[in-house]
Order: structure tokens, then C-alpha cells, then sequence
């Protein structure tokens, strides 16, 4: 138990650090593979292998994380690196709120759809790809006739 509090506690202190302008102008300017690293981290853990016991109580600080780290991205210049996510990526978040969609509100919906539509379009380069984006499809057009 003690564990899950210091998993919880993390998060919340993590996603407080990234509202500081002088910690989003660092990573902007020189951290941003050490973001990526962690984002990537937190997403492998979350979605990939489902290490968390309950996921409902990280899906939000993830997604806020995550929504921070794909503006940063935006923000940054061509040459740089940037946060990708594939659609398969994007899928695996889609699929982890439709599991969790009894514990999680609709506020987590609307955020997980913001934090998407702040990230640059994923390639789509096979058959495969393009089913999976229809499947994607579907969840955002959900969320929209929800709210809209």
C-alpha cells in the first residue's frame, strides 16, 4: 500500500513541476529527451505492460503529463526532437480510459481528447494503420457528440 501512495505522489509532483515556466523553458530549450524518456516511461508502464494496480487513479496526471509534453513538442523548432505517438499509441490510451470508463468521468474523456488533439498527426503508412485510426475514430467521435 505504501508503495501506491509514493506511485500517486510522484505523479502529482511531477506534473506540478511541469506548470513552472522556468522548468517548461528548460525542457523546451535543453531537458527534452529527459521528458521524453519519462513520458515515454509512464506511458509503457500505464498502457503497455499495465503496471499500476489501479490505473483509474493515474489516467489523469498521465494525460496532463502528456498534454504538457506534446505543447512543448509544438513549441519546439524543426530540427529538434519531437514527441510522436502512433495511432497504435494513441489507441492503447483510448482503450485504457473504455476499460477504466466506470471509474473515470467524462472530464477524462474531454481531457484525453484535448491532450490528443494538441499532438502532431501520427504517419499512417499501412492498411493496418488505417484500421486502427478508424477504430481511434470512433472513440473521438463519441467523446465529441458528448460534449458537443
Amino acid at each position: 500500500m505504501l508503495s501506491r501512495e509514493y506511485e500517486i505522489v510522484f505523479f502529482q509532483v511531477f506534473e506540478n513541476a511541469l506548470s513552472w515556466r522556468s522548468v517548461k523553458r528548460w525542457l523546451t530549450l535543453e531537458g527534452f529527451e529527459e521528458l521524453l524518456k519519462v513520458v515515454w516511461l509512464f506511458h509503457h508502464a500505464l498502457i503497455k505492460s499495465r503496471s499500476f494496480s489501479e490505473t483509474s487513479v493515474f489516467i489523469k496526471p498521465y494525460l496532463r503529463i502528456l498534454r504538457t509534453a506534446f505543447q512543448l513538442s509544438l513549441a519546439r523548432r524543426k530540427y529538434q526532437s519531437h514527441l510522436k505517438f502512433s495511432i497504435a499509441d494513441f489507441l492503447g490510451i483510448v482503450q485504457l480510459i473504455k476499460a477504466q470508463q466506470d471509474v473515470v468521468g467524462s472530464e477524462i474523456q474531454l481531457l484525453a481528447l484535448e491532450t490528443i488533439l494538441e499532438s502532431s498527426p501520427p504517419a499512417c503508412h499501412s492498411l493496418e494503420v488505417t484500421h486502427l485510426g478508424e477504430r481511434f475514430d470512433a472513440f473521438l467521435k463519441s467523446v465529441l457528440f458528448q460534449f458537443f
